[in-house]
């Protein structure tokens, strides 16, 4: 399985957010992702590092995991 940077490990100071269900948030700073993310009780975690700016879904990153599993198999 890949690995995921989660919340704090996001190294971009830029990242482009997604919500859970695909909605687009937009470009924003880490700080306001992160706090948008805790506001709503989910991670913030990066799914496409090499995009400019990385995109980042908030979601329940055990989740994430569990749902990509399910799709490995």
């Amino acid at each position: 399985m890949k690995y995921y940077k989660v919340n704090e490990k996001i190294k971009s100071p830029k990242v482009r957010v997604v919500k859970k269900n695909g909605d687009h948030l937009g470009v924003m700073s880490k700080a306001k992702a992160l706090q948008k993310a805790k506001d709503m009780d989910l991670d913030l975690i990066e799914i496409s590092p090499k995009a400019n700016p990385p995109v980042a879904k908030i979601a329940d990153f055990g989740e994430f995991k569990y749902r990509l599993k399910k799709q490995a198999k």
